[in-house]
């Protein structure tokens, strides 16, 4: 009788070491499912572009004036914030005895054009997998470029604004054209975009496994608006009684973000409109930015597996 080979193991043993192996920790999967995310960006970059087109396609079909809205609604907002802060109720910088009243009127419209498509990319993105929960059953569909093609339609729509707001104001003497400073405008689109896009994972995992997180993202942004120097000029000189709170505007992510837009545009700035040069503001916006995103996509990350179960 001739033994059997010892060479050759069984194949219940080779089973059960399969079966016994370790698999990876959690925390290090959902790190490495984190850090793919920016990669996957990039990777279906295609994807989103499309998608950020079929949103601005949708947004201005159906309409009389089509394409010409993006540009008469950011000028028809300059014309009542000029016409009712700078010239009715006279609010303007001190250090600028002659045209301040115009140096009011377009710092609040930076302000607001700005905000504006921050919170309106923050509210879409918020639910932009509760909207499209069929593609996000498709196994190979990457769930992160829904918010970021909602975010990236919506910045062009504010720069459409920005650039005809520039053009016309220009033209009309209102206001000069802005100086080299310009020149920071893509950075500061993308680092906005990063640093919504991060919000936007949070809230819109968030928002698929509790619904409520809708109605707090609403009331997170009207309380942030009123935080951040919109409608108001962070300076002594201008408010008094603001004094105490200008340290605290460091920690806020949007006074660097639109200070950097108002800086970028806003050339020949009075010296009471900004409590932090523009060098310095774009390093706290990179700072958020890579924050946010950081957050977002581990957050994403985390709940990932259960998302096309929860829309």
């Amino acid at each position: 009788m001739v033994p059997p080979s010892s060479s050759t193991p069984p194949v219940a043993h080779r089973a059960s070491a399969e079966w016994t192996e370790a698999d990876a920790p959690i925390l290090t999967r959902t790190l490495g499912r984190a850090w793919a995310v920016p990669g996957n960006l990039v990777r279906h970059r295609a994807l989103w572009l499309a998608g950020a087109r079929r949103e601005l396609s949708a947004r201005l079909s159906g309409t009389v004036l089509g394409k010409l809205w993006p540009v008469l609604q950011p000028l028809a907002l300059f014309a009542v914030y000029y016409t009712l802060f700078a010239r009715v109720f006279g609010m303007g910088f001190p250090s600028q005895a002659d045209g301040s009243d115009a140096a009011t009127g377009v710092y609040l419209f930076l302000g607001v054009v700005t905000w504006s498509a921050f919170a309106e990319s923050l509210t879409r993105g918020t639910l932009a997998f509760t909207e499209r929960g069929e593609l996000l059953k498709r196994a190979a569909f990457p769930a992160e470029v829904l918010p970021l093609q909602t975010i990236i339609a919506q910045q062009i729509l504010m720069l459409v604004g920005l650039a005809a707001f520039v053009a016309v104001s220009s033209l009309a003497g209102i206001w000069p054209l802005p100086g080299a400073a310009v020149i920071c405008v893509p950075l500061i689109f993308v680092l906005q975009a990063l640093f919504t896009l991060g919000l936007c994972l949070v809230f819109a995992t968030l928002h698929a496994l509790l619904r409520d997180t809708q109605h707090f993202v609403g009331v997170l942004a009207t309380l942030w608006m009123f935080a951040t120097p919109i409608f108001w000029i962070p300076s002594a000189a201008v408010l008094p009684g603001v004094e105490p709170f200008l340290p605290w505007l460091q920690w806020n992510p949007m006074h660097a973000f639109v200070s950097c837009w108002r800086q970028a545009l806003m050339s020949q700035a009075p010296s009471e409109a900004f409590s932090a040069g523009l060098l310095e503001s774009m390093l706290h916006a990179t700072v958020w930015a890579a924050v946010s995103l950081c957050s977002g996509s581990f957050l994403f990350a985390c709940g990932a597996r259960r998302l096309p179960d929860e829309v």
